[in-house]
């Protein structure tokens, strides 16, 4: 997925102000309603919302990209009832690179979680789905019994009648809710973006292998069809608690190179990245442990994948241990590779007076 990030011209003062006005993290993903190309879009979707608070300058160029994904989504973005968006059409960056994931997701048509939906191709997010027979329960006005409402009937269904489907209805609420804070928990999910595994010190192997295990089972437990997915929206997560802490989107490739920065020279490159980088990693642990918890109030230990997470937790998933940590590169000889990530569009200049210098288009994946 194409992704936008700041390239920080500002100073720090003035990003960590700007960085404040993201609040608390919003937009709730609807992930049991949406195909993976609605997914992304989605996930872009936030992205430009953090973009326009924390760059006021910008905020008609991203209140026009953020229109052309809502005619996508609900006018049909798998069936071409939208209007078709090129890139060529736009001469700012921004409004290319949303073009441009539009046109790279129509066809991803398949629902972000498995078997959870169908929708025919010529529907469209705004018509009603069709939900798996097995995990929908029949309309409240159909119900047998005494329900005063259709939340008891709804509970009823998913606790008594068929609770095997609660768990991945759930996922949907505790990963709008923890998932993005507790992103940068799972850092080393990227490290391949910077370094081998073997490349790396011991202690970032160990720790790489421990988040990956923990990333995949987390993504398990969501029935998330698609690894890709999951990846992506650990990405947004890590890129928003950087913009919150005050150091601007940061991707996780820059959050790994900040570390590896600091090994021999501790807050010499730049003090208040470090600092971030600190605060982040250390409010991530409760936010992934908060996660966990709730993964094990709706799985009642019927899910495979859900007891995946309690071993690994067990084990140290989620601590401090195994977070990433500013000491991990000391006394490594990495020498990072001075190449970008592959990218539809790349340092691509945005001037905007002397607050901002520039914007880019980051990775696809």
């Amino acid at each position: 997925m194409t992704q936008l990030h700041s390239i920080h011209g500002i100073g720090n003062q003035e990003l960590s102000d700007r960085g404040k006005e993201l609040g608390n993290y919003s937009g709730y993903i609807p992930l049991s309603e949406l195909t993976r190309g609605e997914f992304r879009l989605h996930l872009l979707y936030k992205e430009l919302n953090a973009v326009e608070k924390m760059y006021p300058e910008l905020r008609e160029v991203t209140r026009r990209a953020k229109s052309l994904i809502d005619n996508a989504i609900w006018k049909g973005l798998h069936n071409g009832g939208h209007t078709v968006v090129s890139s060529g059409n736009f001469s700012d960056p921004i409004l290319q690179t949303v073009a441009k994931n539009i046109q790279a997701v129509k066809n991803l048509r398949l629902p972000v979680q498995s078997n959870f939906f169908s929708r025919p191709v010529y529907k469209h997010i705004g018509d009603p789905i069709i939900p798996d027979s097995n995990c929908t329960p029949p309309p409240f006005s159909q119900a047998p019994g005494d329900f005063e409402t259709p939340g008891q009937w709804f509970n009823y269904w998913h606790t008594v009648i068929n609770p095997s489907c609660l768990p991945q209805k759930a996922f949907e609420a505790t990963a709008n809710k923890y998932l993005e804070p507790a992103s940068a928990n799972m850092l080393y999910e990227f490290l391949t973006e910077v370094v081998t595994p073997n490349a790396a010190p011991n202690v970032v192997a160990v720790k790489y292998v421990m988040q990956q295990a923990g990333a995949n089972a987390i993504n398990d437990i969501g029935k998330m069809w698609k690894r890709s997915d999951f990846h992506e929206w650990l990405r947004l997560g890590v890129k928003l608690s950087n913009a919150k802490e005050g150091v601007g989107l940061r991707t996780p490739k820059e959050s790994i190179m900040t570390l590896i920065d600091n090994r021999d020279k501790p807050g010499i490159g730049n003090p208040a990245f470090i600092l971030a980088m600190v605060k982040i990693l250390i409010a991530a642990i409760p936010a992934i442990t908060g996660m966990i918890i709730a993964i094990k109030a709706s799985n009642r230990g019927n899910d495979a994948a859900a007891e995946r997470i309690y071993g690994l937790q067990q084990q140290g998933f989620g601590s401090k241990n195994y977070s990433a940590d500013t000491k991990d590169w000391q006394g490594s000889d990495i020498t990072i590779p001075d190449t970008n990530t592959p990218s539809l569009t790349s340092n691509v200049p945005l001037l905007i007076g002397a607050g901002l210098a520039a914007y880019m288009i980051a990775t696809q994946k």
